[in-house]
């Protein structure tokens, strides 16, 4: 970078396109600092050196400087790209300034009639959780395609409006627009967020339909929809038809084996993923994997486990493995190795690690224990009183000395 600096600043004569590849390389680095410096500088520019600015600053979270860029630009009557007007779009929803966005959607309408700009529109306000904004201009564009639409729906599934997002997609199957690998993705994502196995299923015949037979992400998104709908004979099928599988598709599947009751299928699949398959292990998968060792009681294989996250697979536990072992302890009664467990986490125990310690505590009768924990962590968790007493609610009562 220095070398191209200097390069720069020695050049007798600099024109428009030296100025915005030297201003493209402050921007690309980050330093939004010097890059305005340098457009400031700039005898002259053109659409896309304003372009590239007003993208990075609205990009970086500087959505106010990325506005005043782009009212500065339209007053040199330059004539703001797609590009530019999603940008800026993004900028003023990200600052709720609806009426400025209406101002510039009325100043788009105005010269611009292609639908790429009313998808910079409707993408800027719906990623933004602003969907009845969003709503509303895509009502109003006259041509409608597949970005459209998807616009919409990432929009509804942003904001968990996952009803919302169906009845997007069906709407959009009704009006003969054909949908992308990216539509279906989204609304197999509401579907299994929803784990409405008739909405899956229509949309998975859509798929079928549009010939999504063998893509990777449709294929992945089916997984994850019937595995957390409850079909696991549905998901097992279509993962076992799948030619290529990559980090995703392993990881929704050995999850959604174990959180489906087959803790041991989940083990053995992530035995065949150790060795017949190039994809590492991630944080998910390991996850799962403890919780199949801890509903199997498989205790001692589920330590090792965790204990090789970090020297086998290099992956550093997180809050949620150390409650899992928390629970794989307590589950099979080894409550004095998870009360030790918590004391000696680099994490503060999560309130489900609690919980989790409590009913080992009620499962073995150990009443003398529940109450240490019961104090321990109303102590450890004074901030979130809330979360404790959803976990001890059912300690506070007792039966003849002895907790139910």
């Amino acid at each position: 970078m220095d070398y191209a600096r200097r390069t720069f600043d020695r050049m007798e004569e600099k024109d428009v396109v030296s100025w915005t590849t030297i201003l493209d390389m402050y921007v690309e680095m980050g330093d939004l600092r010097e890059a305005r410096r340098i457009f400031d500088e700039m005898p002259e520019r053109n659409e896309v050196t304003w372009s590239a600015i007003i993208a990075r600053f609205s990009q970086s979270g500087n959505a106010e400087e990325a506005v005043r860029l782009f009212q500065e630009m339209v007053q040199d009557r330059f004539k703001p790209n797609e590009s530019c007007y999603s940008s800026v779009i993004s900028a003023l929803a990200s600052l709720e300034a609806l009426q400025p966005g209406m101002n510039i959607h009325a100043h788009v309408l105005k010269i611009e009639k292609n639908v790429v700009c009313w998808n910079s529109m409707v993408s800027g306000y719906s990623l933004n959780g602003q969907l009845a904004e969003a709503t509303k201009l895509f009502n109003r564009i006259p041509q409608k395609n597949n970005i459209s639409w998807n616009s919409l729906i990432a929009g509804h599934l942003a904001v968990d409006n996952f009803d919302e997002a169906f009845e997007v997609f069906n709407g959009m199957i009704l009006s003969g627009e054909q949908p992308n690998k990216s539509t279906f993705s989204s609304v197999l994502k509401a579907c299994a967020s929803l784990a409405s196995l008739e909405k899956g299923e229509y949309a998975h015949a859509k798929a079928l339909k549009f010939g999504f037979h063998h893509d990777i992400f449709v294929g992945t998104a089916l997984v994850d929809m019937y595995a957390k709908s409850g079909s696991i004979k549905s998901s097992q099928k279509i993962f076992n038809r799948m030619r290529t599988k990559n980090e995703v598709v392993w990881t929704a599947m050995i999850q959604g084996l174990a959180e489906n009751g087959f803790a041991e299928e989940s083990l053995h699949l992530f035995e065949e993923m150790e060795r017949n398959s190039s994809v590492p292990p991630n944080e998910l998968v390991l996850l799962s994997v403890l919780f199949a060792c801890s509903h199997c009681g498989l205790v001692d294989k589920g330590l090792s486990y965790f204990n090789s996250m970090e020297k086998v697979y290099g992956i550093k536990p997180n809050e949620r493995h150390y409650t899992s072992v928390v629970d794989m302890l307590s589950r099979s009664g080894r409550l004095c190795e998870a009360e030790e467990f918590i004391r000696n986490m680099p994490y503060k125990a999560e309130a489900n690690a609690w919980a989790a310690l409590l009913s080992g505590c009620k499962t073995f009768g150990n009443e003398t224990l529940a109450k240490r924990t019961a104090e321990s962590s109303q102590n450890l968790q004074r901030q979130s009183p809330e979360d404790i007493f959803s976990c001890l609610i059912y300690m506070h009562q007792e039966d003849d000395g002895l907790m139910l």
